[in-house]
């Protein structure tokens, strides 16, 4: 697999608030007539954006040894994936708007009586030749890894997480919201 990394941001915060940045049920551009999943795992999206997004959430967990493993959440994916998308559209990379406008996305897809508390989020992106779900998902991984504002998101007291990938053409987004349910 070839790799070329751009860049990557962390951000961790325990503020909670509302925002009114509504999403559009965009989908990710890519194969012809892609089968798109609507399960508990993986809201509107193609099969290999879903393995990958499930794959980074795996990853992660291998690298957290002394704490207990983050749950994939697909509804927090769902959101991570539209903050990727935006990214993408956008042609950079941040934070802006976090955690509110990711809040104002949850509440627009999915309503209000799953609540949760969204803590920490690390963005990404890079060029990648994809062997696998796998292969793009450890880039990713392993470049948040090597970032110390990223592993401390990575290792947090967090017991959800999301992960949300955007694709065009090589150039891969992925977005991790570390969260936990809101009591």
């Amino acid at each position: 697999m070839r790799t070329s990394i751009f860049l990557a941001i962390a951000v961790s915060t325990l503020s909670v608030g509302c925002g009114s940045d509504l999403s559009s049920n965009t989908r990710l551009a890519g194969a012809e007539e892609p089968r798109i999943f609507e399960d508990e795992t993986c809201y509107d999206a193609e099969a290999f954006i879903c393995e990958i997004e499930q794959e980074i959430t795996r990853l992660t967990n291998e690298r957290r040894p002394v704490n207990a493993p983050v749950a994939h959440h697909g509804r927090l994916s769902y959101v991570a994936r539209d903050w990727s998308l935006k990214q993408m559209n956008s042609g950079g990379i941040g934070h802006g708007g976090f955690p509110n406008s990711r809040y104002a996305v949850y509440r627009a897809r999915f309503g209000s009586e799953d609540p949760v508390f969204m803590s920490g989020e690390n963005v990404a992106y890079s060029s990648a030749s994809p062997d696998s779900a796998e292969s793009v998902a450890r880039v990713f991984v392993n470049m948040w890894w090597n970032s110390s504002g990223h592993r401390q998101n990575m290792l947090g007291n967090h017991k959800l997480l999301g992960s949300g990938v955007a694709r065009r053409g090589n150039v891969y987004y992925a977005t991790q919201i570390f969260g936990r349910q809101a009591n």
